[in-house]
C-alpha cells in the first residue's frame, strides 16, 4: 500500500484504476480492505491528510438555514461534542460533526455500536417514508462479518445470553431492554477500535491512497448514465483526473449529496437526481439530557448502566439501556427512542486532584492534597486498572485477575473498567435520550452561494425535528422513571421540558449521526440508490455510508455502515472479477 500527498505526485494529469473510492472513513476503508486480495488497482482519495488538519477542516464549513441558532443551541452542541473532538467549532459545523483525514470523524467516536431493531426495517403507517427495501434477515450475515472486523462479540451470542433484565419485566412499563457494545482494538482488552490505526497496520498491495485530494466533480458520459472519472484538487491547487471502471462515494452524508449536486455539467440538477431526491431526507438522532440521579452504589444495578462480563478471558463491556417497546410505539404512534446513562465525574474527584498536583496546575495545594489523601481507596482502584491494562504484566496474571474480579464483584468490576474512566468519584448518573428521526424530504442538503477553498459551492443544510421526536422522548422519560421507582432505586430528577406541552421547549441537538440524503429505495422517485447501493441510472457509481439509510432507528450507525459496506464490497467483487477475466 502506497500513501502519497497529491502535491507529491508527478506531473501526470491523469491516473487510472479499476476502482476509485472517495473518502477514507469507516465505509471507504472497509470496502478497500474487503477487496485486498483482488488483482486490481484501487485508488482511495482522502480530502484530508493522515492526521487532522485545521486547514482541511475548513472545508467542512456549512450553512444552516432553517433552525434558529440560539446561544443555548450553540452551547448545548459545544458541551456535547467538544469533549471528544478538541477541534470542534460549533459555528463552522452548525450541524453534524465532520473531520477530514484517514479515519474521518470515527477517529473521535466512542466505539459505541448497536443494531437496528427488526421493526426499524419495516414500513410504519404512522411514519411517512419509513422502511428499507431490504430486511433484517438479508443484513444479518454482513453484520456478523462486521462484528468480527470490529472485534465485537457476535450478536447471536448476545441473544443466547438472554435479556439483560429477566427479573424486571420492563415491557409492562412500556419499555424494553436495549444495549450498546464497544468495538475493541485488535489485541487489546481496553483500547477502543481505531479505524485509522487498524487500517494502517495492514498490508494491501493493490491499494494506492492519495491524501490532500478533494473531489470537486464526478465525470460521466454526456447522458449522465455512465461513470467515467473524478476531478480532484489539493488545497494548494494541484489538479488531477482519476479514471476508473467503478467508483464508490464514501465521503459522508453531507459530502456524498453535495458531490452529486455539484456535478452539474450535463444536468442542472446534478447526477442521479432525475426526481429531485438527492440531498433529501437528511436525518440525525435528535437527543438530549433528560434528567439526573444523585450517584449511589445502588445505581450499579440500575437498568441503565454499564455491564461488564468476561468471555473466554476477554473483558466485554456493554452499555445497558431502555427503549420504547414495540407495542407502545405501535399503539401510540411513536418513534424508536432509547435512554442510556453516563456517570458524571465529581468536582472533588481525587484523580483530578492528583493530576493537578502532578503537572503543577493546582490552585489550592492543601485542598488538592486533602482530596488525594481522602481518595486513596479510589486511587488504589485506578492503579489496579492501570495494571490490568499494562502489557508488561504477564498475560496470565492479568487474565486470572480479571476473571476473579468479574466473577466475585461483577457490579463493582463494571464500574472499574467502564469506558468513561476508571475508578472516578461520581456525582450523578446523567440520563441521555436519543430518538429516531422521522424521514422528512424538507430536511435536506442543497448548494449554497459561497464557494469553498476548492471552488465548490458549500453545502446548505435544512434540518429540524418535530413534535413526534419530542413526544417519543417524553413518553420514554416517564416510563423510565416508573421502572426505577418499581425497582426501589433512586428516581431520576427529570428536566422541566419533559413535562412541557410545547415541542419548542425541548433542547434537542444532533448526535453527529448524519444519515439519509442518498437513501436506498426500490425506485428513483423515492431514493437515490437501489438495494445494491448503485446510483439509479448511472452505471459504475455506487454509494456507501450513512447517507443510504432510509430510516435511522435509535442505534448508533457505525456497525450497520460497516456491514452494508461489506455487502457492497461483495457486489463490487463480482463486477470487478467479471471484468478482469
Amino acid at each position: 500500500m502506497r500513501i502519497r500527498n497529491l502535491n507529491e505526485l508527478s506531473d501526470e494529469d491523469e491516473f487510472k484504476a479499476d476502482l476509485v473510492i472517495v473518502g477514507g472513513g469507516p465505509a471507504g476503508l472497509t470496502i478497500a480492505s474487503q477487496l485486498a486480495d483482488l488483482p486490481i488497482k484501487i485508488i482511495l482519495l482522502e480530502s484530508g491528510l493522515l492526521d487532522e488538519s485545521l486547514d482541511h477542516d475548513a472545508l467542512n464549513t456549512l450553512e444552516l438555514t432553517n433552525l434558529e441558532e440560539t446561544s443555548d443551541w450553540l452551547a448545548l452542541r459545544a458541551a456535547f461534542h467538544s469533549p471528544s473532538i478538541p477541534s470542534f467549532d460549533p459555528i463552522q459545523q452548525a450541524f453534524g460533526v465532520r473531520s477530514r483525514g484517514i479515519g474521518g470523524a470515527a477517529r473521535y467516536w466512542g466505539a459505541k455500536v448497536a443494531l437496528l431493531e427488526p421493526s426499524d426495517f419495516c414500513s410504519r403507517d404512522w411514519v411517512p417514508h419509513s422502511g428499507w427495501p431490504i430486511d433484517e434477515a438479508e443484513v444479518l450475515p454482513f453484520v456478523g462479518r462486521a462484528e468480527r472486523l470490529l472485534n465485537l462479540e457476535s450478536s447471536e451470542e448476545e441473544k443466547r445470553r438472554g435479556p439483560a433484565f429477566d427479573s424486571l419485566g420492563p415491557s409492562r412499563f412500556g419499555v424494553a431492554p436495549c444495549q450498546w457494545r464497544y468495538a475493541r482494538a485488535s489485541g487489546s482488552e481496553r483500547r477502543t477500535f481505531d479505524f485509522r490505526a487498524e487500517w494502517l497496520g495492514r498490508r494491501q498491495t493493490n491499494l494506492f491512497v492519495v491524501t490532500n485530494a478533494t473531489v470537486t466533480r464526478i465525470i460521466t458520459n454526456e447522458h449522465g448514465s455512465q461513470f467515467e472519472g473524478l476531478s480532484v484538487t489539493s488545497m494548494e491547487g494541484r489538479r488531477l483526473l482519476v479514471r476508473a471502471r467503478e467508483c464508490v462515494l464514501a465521503a459522508g452524508t453531507i459530502e456524498n449529496a453535495r458531490l452529486l449536486l455539484a456535478s452539474d455539467q450535463f444536468s442542472s440538477s446534478g447526477i442521479g437526481n432525475a426526481y429531485g431526491q438527492v440531498g433529501r431526507y437528511l436525518m440525525d438522532h435528535p437527543g438530549s439530557e433528560i434528567g439526573r440521579i444523585p450517584w449511589s452504589p445502588r445505581l450499579l444495578k440500575a437498568p441503565v448502566r454499564l455491564q461488564t462480563v468476561v468471555e473466554r478471558g476477554r473483558i466485554v463491556v456493554r452499555s445497558l439501556g431502555l427503549r420504547l417497546s414495540d407495542e407502545v410505539k405501535r399503539d401510540e404512534r411513536l418513534l424508536n427512542a432509547a435512554v442510556y446513562g453516563v456517570p458524571a465525574v465529581a468536582a472533588d474527584d481525587p484523580l483530578d486532584a492528583l493530576r493537578r498536583l502532578a503537572v503543577g496546575t493546582s490552585r489550592g495545594l492543601s485542598g488538592d492534597l486533602a482530596l488525594v489523601l481522602r481518595g486513596l481507596p479510589l486511587i488504589s482502584k485506578a492503579f489496579l486498572v492501570f495494571l490490568l491494562r499494562d502489557h508488561r504484566v504477564p498475560a496470565r496474571v492479568r487474565t486470572a485477575t480479571v476473571e476473579r474480579l468479574a466473577r466475585h464483584f461483577p457490579a463493582a468490576f463494571a464500574d472499574l473498567v467502564q469506558p468513561y474512566g476508571a475508578a472516578r468519584k461520581r456525582s450523578w448518573l446523567v440520563l441521555h435520550a436519543i430518538s429516531e428521526q422521522a424521514p422528512d424530504p424538507s430536511n435536506r442538503i442543497t448548494l449554497g452561494d459561497v464557494m469553498d477553498e476548492t471552488g465548490v459551492r458549500r453545502p446548505r443544510v435544512e434540518w429540524g425535528y418535530g413534535e413526534l421526536e419530542v413526544r417519543s422522548i417524553r413518553r420514554l422519560a416517564t416510563e423510565v422513571t416508573k421502572v426505577f421507582r418499581n425497582m426501589g432505586l433512586p428516581v431520576p430528577q427529570l428536566h422541566p421540558w419533559i413535562e412541557s406541552d410545547s415541542p419548542g421547549d425541548a433542547p434537542l441537538i444532533d448526535m453527529a449521526h448524519m444519515l439519509g440524503t442518498t437513501r436506498m429505495s426500490v425506485h428513483p422517485r423515492s431514493g437515490v440508490v437501489d438495494r445494491d447501493c448503485s446510483v439509479f441510472g448511472v452505471d459504475g457509481l455506487s454509494i456507501a455510508g450513512g447517507s443510504i439509510f432510509p430510516t435511522s432507528g435509535h442505534a448508533n450507525p457505525t456497525l450497520l455502515i460497516v456491514a452494508l459496506s461489506i455487502r457492497l464490497a461483495d457486489h463490487l467483487r463480482i463486477r470487478l472479477e467479471a471484468r478482469t477475466r
